[in-house]
């Protein structure tokens, strides 16, 4: 076998193990205020430069009193969002390797209505949303309201 094959065999063989290895995020999605014509790309721009088959971008919409979801994302850890009429970039997050299930929340840039040529139309929050970090008989809350909340469970005040 001559040397050209042998460089051919372990590109395809690299290529078809990469591919293997990229690594896959679930992530569901909240909003502070319902978020609609915002899409995404499921595959990242480094997988499809290395050979992963296109797919057309995901509609994602959020609700004020649930999360929506589960979408899924494969190939890095920054995720672009994009407005599905102008394509214009809309958010952007980044994740750590630390988990691969996510809630993603969004809320409105306040920033944005002073100079929308320069800021982004949301913010998007990463909370790791893994069994790891959340186990289960465990209670959460994350207040993104901007003020001091206090209330009561059960017999304890919490704040």
């Amino acid at each position: 076998m001559n040397p050209f094959r042998y460089i051919l065999l372990l590109l395809s063989i690299s290529i078809w193990l990469h591919a293997d290895n990229a690594k896959e995020i679930e992530f569901s999605v909240y909003g502070q205020y319902p978020v609609r014509g915002v899409e995404y790309n499921p595959i990242s721009e480094a997988e499809l430069a290395n050979g992963a088959k296109p797919q057309p971008p995901v509609e994602i919409r959020t609700h004020t009193l649930s999360r929506m979801g589960p979408y899924t994302f494969k190939g890095g850890n920054r995720l672009r969002f994009t407005d599905t009429s102008s394509g214009e970039l809309v958010a952007t997050v980044s994740v750590t390797e630390a988990s691969d299930r996510w809630l993603l929340i969004f809320v409105r840039n306040p920033s944005y209505k002073i100079a929308p040529e320069n800021q982004l139309k949301y913010l998007v929050y990463p909370i790791d949303d893994s069994s790891k970090n959340l186990p289960c008989n465990q209670l959460v809350f994350i207040n993104i309201s901007g003020k001091e909340l206090e209330g009561s469970l059960e017999a304890k005040r919490v704040k």
